[in-house]
């Protein structure tokens, strides 16, 4: 095989890899608030209107829990960063006078949300 042919065959090659390279999407982080977390779900008791938040079946350390209104209105708020890791938390719903909110549990990985149907 020649210089001219081998070099040939390179510069194909080459070329072949650049346009496969550019073809796939470059994977980009973007930059949110809130990340959507499909791991935890919240326990209800509507006889006692209550919520319960299973700490230990987290798989991250809890500092704070929020609750929104569907307006995204900030209605309820507590740091639990110093609640045992297998606390249950209850969250008292008594007071809730709509029937869909959004609870928040808050981490240092990031935030994440479910959402609560209420039943009345």
């Amino acid at each position: 095989m020649s210089f001219a042919s081998k070099f040939f065959s390179t510069f194909i090659l080459a070329l072949y890899c650049s346009v496969i390279i550019a073809a796939v999407p470059a994977h980009t982080i973007e930059a949110s608030e809130e990340v959507v977390y499909d791991k935890w779900t919240p326990y209800y008791d509507f006889e006692e209107n209550l919520v319960f938040i299973d700490f230990e079946a987290l798989d991250f350390n809890l500092l704070e829990i929020k609750v929104y209104d569907a307006a995204e209105n900030l209605i309820f708020s507590d740091r639990v960063d110093d609640l045992p890791f297998n606390s249950i938390y209850e969250l008292d719903i008594a007071s809730f006078e709509g029937t869909h909110y959004t609870v928040q549990l808050h981490s240092h990985a990031g935030i994440f949300p479910a959402e609560l149907q209420l039943k009345r």
